[in-house]
């Protein structure tokens, strides 16, 4: 008589490891799309700032001011290596090549739409933004 074997066959095993492995993969790949999306999203944030307190303030002199006067900290926007405003509130950024910044840099381009000027790295606000 042969007794019940109980327990699972190594096709078993390495079908479950499989599942496990494509479930973990597709989480790391959201995750790293969600990550650059909340870059992309913070960028636009900081130039939206950016370009509101250019129009209410008349000069800025340097890089490190505007940091300064939006309330920001640069080192918070590693994919911005430089942002300039100007009293009409058109800004100037310049992306960070590194990392994924280009990709970062695409995806706020394309919710900033026309309002991006890429010859000139500028981004002019809307009318609708006026304070």
């Amino acid at each position: 008589m042969k007794k019940n074997e109980t327990g699972k066959s190594l096709v078993e095993m390495l079908a479950v490891l499989a599942l496990i492995g494509i479930i973990g993969m597709t989480g790391v790949m959201g995750y790293q799309s969600a990550v650059s999306m909340n870059k992309a999203n913070q960028t636009a944030e900081l130039v939206s700032i950016a370009s509101m307190t250019g129009k209410t303030m008349i000069k800025f002199y340097d890089n490190d001011a505007i940091w300064k006067a939006i309330g920001k900290k640069k080192d918070d926007y590693k994919c911005v290596s430089s942002l300039s405003v100007n009293s009409n509130g058109v800004v100037t950024i310049e992306f960070s090549t590194t990392d994924d910044c280009p990709k970062v840099k695409n995806s706020v381009i394309n919710q900033w739409g026309n309002n991006w000027n890429e010859t000139e790295n500028t981004y002019t606000p809307p009318k609708d933004d006026a304070i």
